[in-house]
């Protein structure tokens, strides 16, 4: 009923004409300390409405809302990429099999570790991933810096996914909740770290990287691209199971496998949209950020810096 009100339109009016930097986020502050809700008649206080509007008459753009936790970018690479290999690590022990996207890297360690030790879980997944990078620079027709630096990143989530599994155990667990358990836990951390490092200018490992690559350069809907991805993985995988074990076990490709397939991209959006509310994913280095990767310094990260 705001924009059929004449009385809410002058209001509206007025608080374009005295807007100026910082005003609006002052006023706001003024609303939320005394719980007004409803728009006052002639006064300023309509900042409510310039919410609705990204711009001023002035083409200025207004303060953005700061939100609790700020300059997260360079802890979400560092967060996302332990957690992630946490959460793999947990869905390998529950034996109802793994992510389609590790499932791959999983399979050929199954079958190349106890003929040579040197392909365990983790150093497979980098040599997998490094595969990976090659396609998609082919793919793209390109090669940024991101590409080895995010072979980078995944010989660290491998590391340290090794190191999870040294934590925890490599033999599955036995007990039928604990499989339920563990593969809710694996694949909820997985899915809220995947979205962590989405929104990090840092590379992300392999697999990330591919879909933020292709969603941003191509211009693809990011989701869609992860579940597309997440299904060829998959057929991929079961590819590599069949030719390498000559049958299907479910300890590979489970039940988990496909209800993590059919789940994961959901997860990792409304995991994106709830850190978007509370997270500001803007570096804490950010010269570093623009120097090195390109990325664009906000007006208020440049003035800080």
């Amino acid at each position: 009923h705001y924009g059929k009100s004449t009385e809410a339109r002058e209001a509206y009016e007025n608080a374009i004409k005295l807007s100026k930097p910082g005003f609006v986020s002052r006023i706001q502050n003024v609303l939320d300390r005394h719980n007004v809700k409803d728009v006052l008649r002639n006064t300023p206080e309509c900042s409510l409405f310039l919410k609705r509007f990204p711009k001023n008459n002035k083409g200025e753009k207004n303060m953005p809302e700061k939100k609790p936790i700020r300059r997260f970018g360079e802890a979400a690479y560092v967060l996302g990429t332990v957690l992630c290999a946490l959460g793999v690590c947990l869905s390998a022990k529950s034996g109802l099999g793994v992510s389609t996207v590790v499932a791959p890297a999983f399979i050929l360690s199954s079958y190349l570790e106890p003929i040579a030790p040197f392909f365990t879980f983790g150093n497979t997944e980098y040599l997998v991933q490094g595969i990976l990078l090659i396609l998609v620079a082919v793919f793209m027709k390109r090669v940024t810096l991101s590409y080895p630096l995010s072979l980078v990143t995944a010989v660290i989530y491998g590391v340290t996914l090794d190191l999870w599994r040294l934590v925890f155990g490599t033999d599955p667990v036995e007990e039928i909740y604990l499989k339920i358990i563990f593969m809710i836990i694996g694949a909820l951390i997985t899915g809220m770290a995947i979205a962590m490092m989405l929104r990090s200018y840092l590379p992300q490992q392999a697999y990330d990287f591919a879909v933020k690559e292709i969603s941003v350069v191509k211009k693809f809907n990011m989701n869609k691209v992860k579940w597309i991805y997440d299904i060829v993985s998959l057929i991929v995988a079961i590819a590599l199971m069949l030719i390498l074990f000559h049958k299907f076990d479910l300890s590979l490709i489970g039940i988990g496998t496909l209800i993590i397939a059919a789940v994961n991209a959901p997860m990792i959006g409304l995991f994106g949209k709830l850190f978007d509310k509370f997270i500001d994913f803007s570096p804490l280095f950010p010269r570093f950020a623009n120097k090195v990767f390109k990325v664009k310094i906000e007006e208020e990260n440049s003035d800080n810096a």
